[in-house]
């Protein structure tokens, strides 16, 4: 049987942990706090101790980590996941990373005898745990073939886009998406407030037309003010701010420019500034309508 490993117990390497373990997977988990762990392992999870000994204990290890430092850190720490890698490791990086960090991981594995596959994910932790995350691949497809059962088991599709760092970008691109949207709702109850029109109502329209979408419906609560005051954001404004800057870096890198991507952008970075980069995406259109300090 193929054990699988996860490095990184976050919301999403957590749900999508104890998806696989309900699936029948042997799983093998490490986590930088260890009391993130704890779940895992009450349901059937091995601890290890290090991210070396996760990965030679592993045929292939899951890395849902925060950000480009921490893959890379990860990865390159004395007692990393590179330390234990082998001929017989494949890595599915599901961090959201730039597309050169995920060139610059998969180099590394190559040096180490070992193949990584970039893998980001869309979907919350609600879809992972029910294994309906959408998967997109970057890499080699003969390592995709041997990674394919462990992937699918938690999602619902996934798209081969070509080499690794292809579905890094593509990740940017859609992350930058969802905030542009978010800006949207926040300038479109902006204007209609002017004309005496609350949100609420302009929602609901939104949500009957050809602009509603997932994400409306989803945040819904905490458009209209009616979430959990105290619930832990699935996605912050801050997360939207890194990946809209580096959807901003690559295009610069390609010398193209794009100009909705800066406003956006701008408008995360405003909101960041103003005290809200803690706060669920979701309330980006209420800093966007009110430009106050939270």
């Amino acid at each position: 049987m193929t054990t699988v490993g996860i490095a990184g117990l976050g919301r999403m390497g957590g749900a999508i942990g104890l998806h696989l373990i309900e699936q029948g997977h042997s799983l093998v988990v490490w986590n930088r706090s260890a009391a993130k762990a704890e779940p895992l392992k009450a349901a059937g999870a091995r601890v290890a101790a290090t991210p070396k000994a996760l990965v030679e204990a592993s045929d292939i290890v899951i890395t849902s980590l925060t950000d480009d430092k921490a893959a890379t850190d990860c990865f390159h720490r004395a007692d990393g996941l590179l330390a234990g890698a082998s001929s017989k490791t494949l890595f599915v990086e599901t961090t959201t990373t730039s597309p050169a960090t995920a060139r610059s991981l998969a180099a590394a594995a190559a040096a180490a005898g070992a193949v990584l596959l970039d893998c980001p994910v869309q979907g919350s932790a609600d879809a992972a745990r029910k294994g309906q995350l959408l998967a997109m691949i970057g890499g080699d497809p003969e390592a995709l073939d041997r990674a394919r059962p462990v992937i699918e088991a938690f999602t619902r599709k996934l798209f081969h886009l070509g080499p690794v760092g292809s579905s890094a970008a593509l990740k940017l691109a859609v992350n930058t998406g969802i905030a542009t949207y978010a800006a949207f709702l926040g300038e479109a109850t902006r204007l209609c407030a002017l004309e005496g029109i609350a949100p609420e109502a302009v929602y609901d329209v939104i949500a009957e037309g050809p602009m509603a979408t997932p994400i409306l419906k989803g945040k819904m609560a905490i458009l209209k003010g009616e979430g959990d005051p105290n619930a832990v954001p699935a996605s912050d404004i801050d997360l939207f701010l890194k990946d809209a800057s580096a959807a901003l870096i690559l295009a610069a890198q390609h010398r193209t420019a794009l100009p909705v991507a800066a406003a956006t952008q701008a408008l995360l970075a405003d909101a960041a500034k103003a005290g809200w980069g803690a706060c669920d995406y979701g309330d980006l259109p209420a800093f966007a309508r009110s430009g106050k300090p939270r």
